[in-house]
């Protein structure tokens, strides 16, 4: 008998929920976060003030909550349509999913950053969880494009999951900065910024290398990146060209 008991009160508690987040999302989406009050989603879902405070501190948990399962349909589209190999592409495309979610409503998307950015509670640790299971995904498809030669050996992918995320949310910043969200003038600085962050870590590579295995000799010219010394290797006799030093002076 208790455990029926418990288990209505369960249900009753989560339909409560439930009605509680429809009437936040359709109000935030109607009104606009700045103008909805607490009273206002009491009155609309039907219930007391506070009914609502036994299921969120404040209103910022609410907004999260309300619009979770949105991000979350988003995601699942997005990684169902994923192509299935270049990761440049890939990221673009799951880029061009989220910008384009939020640049349906900039002024929303505005209010749902600036305060879902810092909760603190359990709202934000599941925000902060969510965060961390998307970069590890991001990650498992970078580790893909090491794997298949894509990318360099040497790419550390959670560093590069990392840095993906910061020109992501660079560009979503810059397109909620303007009155209307241009999607495609944030993919195309977001794909410029990740290609050369690709190169800079080839390049990266390619510098470790020479340190290891030291400057390069082609056909008696040694290259390194301070200068070029040219060596005539039958007599012996150098000439340098760039620092104007012997090539041991020249570092």
């Amino acid at each position: 008998m208790t455990i029926k008991k418990q288990s209505h009160r369960q249900s009753q508690k989560e339909a409560t929920r439930k009605i509680l987040l429809q009437s936040a999302h359709s109000l935030f989406t109607e009104k606009g976060y700045e103008k909805t009050t607490m009273r206002a989603l009491a009155e609309n879902a039907g219930v007391g003030l506070g009914t609502i405070f036994k299921h969120f501190p404040d209103k910022p948990s609410i907004l999260s909550a309300a619009f979770e399962e949105d991000l979350n349909a988003v995601l699942q589209e997005v990684f169902r349509t994923l192509p299935p190999l270049g990761i440049t592409s890939q990221l673009i495309h799951i880029s061009n999913h989220l910008y384009s979610f939020y640049a349906k409503n900039p002024t929303f998307s505005r209010a749902l950053i600036k305060e879902v950015l810092f909760l603190e509670g359990d709202h934000g640790e599941v925000l902060h969880e969510q965060l961390q299971k998307f970069l590890d995904t991001i990650a498992n498809l970078i580790g893909n494009a090491v794997q298949n030669g894509e990318l360099s050996p040497d790419t550390q992918t959670s560093d590069a999951a990392t840095a993906y995320w910061s020109f992501y949310f660079t560009g979503l910043l810059l397109g909620l900065m303007e009155p209307s969200f241009n999607v495609s003038a944030q993919l195309t600085l977001l794909e410029r910024l990740i290609d050369k962050h690709h190169h800079s870590c080839q390049h990266e590579k390619e510098k470790n290398t020479e340190r290891r295995t030291g400057p390069k000799v082609v056909f008696g010219t040694v290259t390194t990146r301070s200068h070029v010394e040219s060596i005539d290797l039958m007599g012996g006799q150098q000439k340098s060209v760039g620092c104007g030093q012997p090539y041991h002076q020249c570092r």
